[in-house]
């Protein structure tokens, strides 16, 4: 999806600094990233907000 989306570069959350944004729960985030969410079938609101 990255190539179809013509992204110019891959990004993930390992490498996001969350010292940056001290208000974001970095365990939270995490654990979307993971998606169990769908296995637990929870559900979840994610928006993302470029700068």
């Amino acid at each position: 999806m990255v190539k179809v989306a013509a992204f110019p570069f891959k990004k993930e959350v390992k490498y996001f600094y969350f010292s940056v944004q001290p208000n974001i729960n970095q365990h939270q985030i995490i654990g979307f990233a993971s998606l169990k969410f769908i296995e637990t079938k929870g559900k979840r609101l994610i928006l993302y907000i470029s700068i």
